[in-house]
């Protein structure tokens, strides 16, 4: 066998193993993708339990302060919006505190998986001694006094400044799956769009509002459900189809309104009709003024008018230490 022969099949053997080798880390590869996947689906809570549990820390000492900046903010609407307003950053600082307190803790056990002094397990048909390693258990949480809170977990922007969402972490450019460091959650966003939606999936940035609503502490993480709520709850009307066109603003006061002036047509089967077909939803086009700051405006408009000044003030919830803040004059 000549020397080029001996070199060429050297040559084949080894661009075998190369590429041998890049299939096995191909399917690592696509095995730890996986695994990632699934730890997100595993880890991510369902939202309507995301703020059920963050009451179990006590953020309510906030609360004046929250609702105090609401008002600095929005010095044209009224009383009971501030109130809630303030109500709604409170309970997004709780659940942040919350989601870094949990993260803190499954840690700190992580950590300590493996480093247990081992101990012994008697068996009633085994005399064999069997190592078990001790999982510590999470403890209460523990809750910052009003002062250490304060100074960890807010901040008062200046006069004049918006406060933005945070940058897209530096892990995004650097790895395909991270941890977001404000719900501590595994994730793979890498465009600015997607951070954003993401930001304020966290922070449920809406609320009804209106005074008299039933469900008035309900956040939501989607601007078109909030929306969807109010349309149905609170924007529609009810025009009485029995002669005398008189429209009003709720469904009870219709049923009142059936049973006093048209008693015959308030049987059960029949006033369930009625109200089926005197129910009048709001336009789109239909102009309405914004609750926060009394501009005039379509509904199209304002639902999104609205929107941004409850994500400003939802961003007063984030954490002092994220770079989310900037003069409104640079927009």
């Amino acid at each position: 066998m000549s020397d080029s022969d001996s070199d060429s099949d050297s040559e084949s053997e080894e661009s075998e193993n190369q590429t041998e080798l890049k299939q096995i880390f191909s399917s690592i590869k696509d095995t730890t993708t996986c695994l990632f996947r699934l730890t997100m689906a595993i880890r991510d809570p369902a939202p309507e339990s995301q703020h059920r549990s963050a009451i179990t820390i006590d953020k309510s000492h906030f609360e004046e302060w929250d609702v105090t900046h609401a008002r600095s903010k929005f010095p044209e609407s009224e009383d009971f919006l501030w109130q809630r307003s303030g109500h709604a950053i409170s309970s997004r600082r709780q659940y942040l505190c919350y989601r870094e307190e949990h993260h803190q803790k499954l840690a700190k056990n992580t950590d300590l998986i493996g480093m247990e002094a081992p101990r012994t397990q008697y068996t009633s048909n085994s005399t064999e001694a069997t190592p078990l390693p001790l999982v510590a258990r999470a403890s209460s949480f523990d809750v910052f006094d009003g002062d250490d809170a304060l100074s960890q977990t807010s901040y008062a922007p200046s006069e004049g400044a918006t406060i933005r969402v945070p940058q897209l972490p530096k892990e995004a450019r650097e790895q395909e799956h991270y941890e977001c460091p404000l719900c501590f959650m595994i994730v793979s966003i890498h465009t600015k769009k997607s951070w954003k939606n993401h930001v304020y999936r966290d922070l449920h940035p809406y609320y009804c509002t209106f005074k008299d609503c039933a469900t008035a502490d309900r956040l939501y993480d989607s601007r078109h459900e909030w929306f969807k709520h109010e349309l149905e709850a609170h924007r529609t009307s009810w025009q009485c189809v029995a002669g005398c066109d008189k429209i009003l603003d709720s469904k009870s006061a219709f049923e009142k309104h059936v049973e006093t002036n048209h008693a015959e047509l308030a049987s059960p089967a029949m006033l369930t009709a009625l109200k089926r077909t005197a129910m009048r939803s709001a336009g789109l086009t239909t102009q309405a003024s914004c609750p926060f700051c009394n501009e005039t405006m379509s509904l199209k408009a304002l639902q999104r008018h609205v929107g941004r000044h409850q994500e400003q003030l939802a961003l007063f919830a984030l954490p002092p230490n994220l770079d989310n803040t900037e003069d409104e004059d640079r927009d």
